[in-house]
């Protein structure tokens, strides 16, 4: 199935996310299809942490949206 969302389409497709931890994948998704406040993300539990996406996992979806060319101001 493909998305219908460009952008989503766009992430998903870079050969970089699918090597990503899954808190990353899972913020980056919510960041195009919710596109909530900061402090508004549902918690996710990983191994080692849980809870709302951190700094350095908000960075990392900065560059994966900047490599998939998807405008960072909507």
């Amino acid at each position: 199935m493909v998305p219908r969302n460009p952008d989503l389409s766009a992430l998903i497709n870079l050969p970089d996310f699918t090597k990503e931890p899954i808190r990353v994948q899972q913020f980056a998704i919510w960041t195009i299809t919710d596109n909530p406040a900061r402090d508004a993300y549902m918690p996710v539990s990983d191994a080692q942490t849980s809870g709302g996406p951190m700094t350095a996992e908000f960075t990392r979806i900065r560059e994966l949206f900047l490599l998939a060319k998807i405008q960072l101001a909507k």
